[in-house]
């Protein structure tokens, strides 16, 4: 999954409002087809799609979870307009960092735009960097806006979801919910079911609040011999030859 970042660390990025204001502006679908154009799928939550089944239904916990990243420009502009009077200001300059990687600059390139367009009194920079060096930059706290990515080796949703923990080294934002920390910790300490819908739960008021902003599930290219079919690949990027077979 690949999201941006909220420095709460610096005055400038440290506001709900912000971060609201930002999810809301981002059209993850035009951001996927018309950009990225990649096969690459819109965020529909924290939680990318095939990360964790519900034990009981057998459903897919972002698909039965469903949209939590709504596009709505007005309701954007509205939240723009709380952040300019809670900061007090009327410009406001903003930098995204990202790695110098050509989908990470056509995501770049796309918020700046969509962000100048509708957010009055707005200038957007981008600093695009190697990604050594971009990752150092995460570690030290040096950004205001961050887009990064995560890649799970595990299927459960608590690995994004831990992302926005308090004590979580990757915390880049240090972001620090309590109600959502609570609601994280009681869910992990649970099984089965119990720990399934307490994770719905954070997950959901993760979104609600914007602890981070998710936009999209990367697609990963891979070459099949035409005489294959039904061959498909899981979240982890593992074969599922069992529906594989010879054309």
């Amino acid at each position: 999954m690949n999201f941006l970042y909220f420095n709460h660390q610096k005055q400038v990025t440290d506001s709900e409002n912000l971060r609201q204001a930002v999810s809301f502006v981002i059209d993850r679908q035009q951001l996927t087809s018309q950009v990225l154009q990649d096969g690459s799928k819109p965020a529909l939550s924290a939680i990318p799609r095939g990360d964790q089944t519900n034990p009981q239904t057998g459903g897919d916990m972002a698909q039965e979870t469903g949209n939590l990243l709504p596009h709505n420009i007005a309701k954007a502009k509205r939240y723009w307009q709380k952040y300019l009077r809670e900061t007090g200001q009327q410009a406001v300059t903003l930098d995204i960092l990202t790695d110098d990687s050509d989908d990470d600059k056509k995501i770049g390139t796309y918020l700046q735009s969509v962000m100048e367009k509708y957010f009055k009194g707005l200038t957007v920079k981008t600093t695009a960097l190697p990604h050594a060096q971009h990752v150092a930059r995460d570690f030290s706290g040096d950004f205001e806006i961050n887009l990064i990515g995560w890649s799970t080796n595990w299927l459960d949703a608590s690995d994004y979801l831990d992302l926005a923990a308090k004590n979580n080294s990757v915390n880049f934002t240090h972001w620090n919910d309590p109600t959502y920390n609570r609601l994280l910790t009681q869910a992990e300490a649970q099984t089965g079911q119990t720990r399934y819908n307490g994770l719905v739960r954070a997950n959901k008021y993760l979104m609600a609040v914007k602890g981070y902003v998710p936009l999209y599930q990367p697609a990963e290219a891979k070459l099949i011999s035409k005489q294959v079919g039904g061959l498909t690949y899981d979240l982890l990027n593992d074969a599922q030859y069992q529906y594989a077979y010879w054309k």
